[in-house]
């Protein structure tokens, strides 16, 4: 849910911004505008992923930290996420 209120604050800034290029399709500002939406949307869509990644590897520290050479060993036979894959 916050993504999508976060998505249309900044729409509606960049709409503003926009607005006297986006009276003309034809001109250069309508394609940048939907360039910086298209941007807008794929940092919201990857941001939970971000945080994934984030969590995994402080939790791998963690484990370092607590198993020892135990767990490096076993951190170089396995993947992060997907077993074989990534």
């Amino acid at each position: 849910m916050w993504k999508l209120i976060i998505f249309t604050i900044i729409t509606g800034l960049l709409i503003y911004t926009s607005r006297a290029s986006l009276r003309k399709p034809d001109s250069h500002g309508f394609y940048r505008f939907l360039a910086w939406e298209s941007i807008l949307l794929l940092f919201l869509l990857n941001a939970d992923r971000t945080f994934l990644v984030a969590t995994a590897r402080a939790d791998e520290r963690e484990c370092t930290r607590f198993f020892g050479d135990a767990y490096q060993t076993y951190m170089q036979k396995t993947k992060r996420f997907i077993p074989f894959l990534f």
